[in-house]
This record gives structure tokens, sequence and C-alpha cells, in this order.
């Protein structure tokens, strides 16, 4: 499933099985299959209560003073949670 029910991301890892009569390959066509697998899987991955699974990461970023706002964003687009931020001097000889 390439738009997942949650957030639209990509579900993988799951194995599903249609079962069917022989009267229903009569009464059906391939996209009718295609639908009914869709929406079966969507409701069973809502009812399994899926949780979503994010790694965390603590990362110290080093950047100059004027750089420091489009970090800032850059870090925050990506859904960071930026705890501290600490302004350091360095000096170089």
């Amino acid at each position: 499933m390439h738009n997942g029910p949650l957030t639209g991301s990509y579900a993988r890892g799951h194995h599903v099985y249609v079962c069917m009569t022989k009267d229903a390959s009569v009464d059906s066509n391939d996209i009718s299959f295609k639908i009914a697998g869709l929406q079966a899987f969507r409701q069973a991955f809502q009812q399994a209560d899926p949780q979503i699974l994010e790694p965390i990461y603590t990362v110290e970023v080093l950047c100059p003073d004027d750089l420091t706002g489009a970090v800032m964003g850059d870090l925050q687009s990506r859904r960071a949670i930026v705890e501290e931020s600490i302004r350091k001097e360095i000096f170089r000889k």
C-alpha cells in the first residue's frame, strides 16, 4: 500500500490474502476485487490500532549565528523538536 491510512506514508510488511468462491469470478471483475481488498485492508488496519513509529535521535548542530534561523526552520520542517538552543562563541587563532 503506497498511501497508508494514517499519514499517507508507505505501509509495508503486510500480507493480504483474498479468498473467493467460484460464483464470484463470474459476477465480478479485476477492479472490483482490488477495490474490495483496499477497503478491507483500510478497515482492518484501523481496527488494529496502528502506531506511528518514528526514529528519535539526539543531535547537536553547530552553525554560524547568521544561519541559525535557516537551520532551525529546516529542522522544524522535518518535525524536529528543539529542546535547547545555546549560543556558543568559538574563536579561532
